[in-house]
């Protein structure tokens, strides 16, 4: 079973940075995980919220807001990871003074070449026009797509995507109990399903996407029994904030 690191090495860096992608790489993360949203002048950006206020020592919306304007500040706040209890409380990652945001053609260029990346694009609550198109080609053009995932809650981004770049791996996205989830990951075009971890409760939901040709992502899981139950039910990849200590939990 693969370990993809959710916003990178989240329990121990600032989330979705440049920090926490290199430390999953040397915590032996299979794959990174982090999300998309687009700023004002039409770049694509990694950060989780549609603001910066949880995740830097600045405030605004990334949508109002230029690369150059959200590069003036640093996203090195610590409560981006104690959002899932874990991390340093008080105060900015000693270790990392100063985090800039990143964009996607920077994480990118930077994936090593043993790593997948999963990009999520954010398109609920705030919808962006174009940002499907702009991130397929973005992907297209990066040497690395053949190790790219794209996913989305948003299952008509991932449909957008989808008629830009039909050759990108496709991750449908969903906390919600589907029914009959292999058929419908499936019509959506999608490689994979990418459900919660309290929606995917049966082995029998891996086996009939596995019977259709689709792989088990699942989120979020940092408790050890549970990595391991996921690897018992099939499950082809598990999203965690801790890479290492999902890492450490297969080998015991």
């Amino acid at each position: 079973m693969e370990i993809w690191a959710h916003r990178g090495a989240s329990a121990e860096a600032p989330e979705n940075t440049m920090s926490a992608f290199r430390l999953a790489a040397e915590q032996g993360a299979d794959a990174i995980e982090f999300d998309v949203h687009r700023t004002a002048d039409g770049e694509l950006v990694v950060i989780h919220d549609e603001t910066i206020d949880r995740t830097s020592n600045g405030r605004g919306v990334v949508a109002d807001l230029t690369l150059e304007q959200l590069r003036r500040y640093s996203y090195d706040a610590s409560h981006g990871s104690v959002a899932h209890g874990l991390g340093n409380e008080h105060g900015p990652w000693n270790e990392h003074e100063r985090e800039s945001i990143p964009t996607l053609e920077e994480v990118l260029e930077w994936l090593p070449a043993d790593m997948q990346a999963n990009v999520e694009l954010k398109t609920l609550p705030t919808f962006y026009p174009g940002i499907a198109a702009r991130a397929a080609d973005i992907i297209t053009v990066s040497g690395v797509s053949d190790r790219v995932w794209v996913s989305s809650f948003n299952h008509h981004t991932l449909a957008e995507v989808r008629a830009q770049a039909p050759q990108l791996r496709l991750g449908v996205l969903t906390g919600a109990h589907l029914w009959r989830p292999a058929d419908y990951v499936s019509s959506c075009g999608a490689a994979a399903y990418h459900p919660s971890a309290a929606s995917l409760q049966t082995p029998e939901i891996v086996a009939e996407c596995h019977g259709a040709g689709l792989r088990v992502h699942v989120w979020t899981l940092d408790d050890p029994e549970h990595i391991r139950l996921a690897e018992a039910l099939g499950v082809d990849a598990v999203i965690t904030n801790a890479p290492g200590a999902a890492r450490a939990a297969l080998r015991g």
